[in-house]
């Protein structure tokens, strides 16, 4: 998405070392880049770090992105983020 102009931020849950390594990627391209530490599954701290400080470096977010790891195979409900209970993030 960086090298199509998008603004990008990148959030880390464990290691900050490889949130660094690919914003560092994005910028030495050209790109803009923010990263961020927040864990997922923890609502409070999705939107108090994550979605709050991308907004704050790079401005209103427009795409989302999720490429969290999952332990289980079940498919994904066909709802929107706001409307999913905080369970299915989990």
């Amino acid at each position: 998405m960086a090298a199509h102009g998008a603004d990008v931020g990148i959030n880390g849950s464990r290691e900050r070392g490889g949130v660094d390594v690919v914003v560092e990627e994005i910028r030495a391209a050209g790109g803009t880049a923010s990263g961020v530490m927040a864990d997922v599954s923890d609502p409070d701290a999705l939107a108090a770090r994550m979605v709050d400080a991308v907004h704050d470096e790079l401005g209103p977010i427009d795409i989302a992105a999720s490429n969290v790891g999952v332990r289980k195979a079940a498919p994904l409900p066909r709802t929107p983020g706001r409307a999913s209970s905080p369970r299915t993030w989990r």
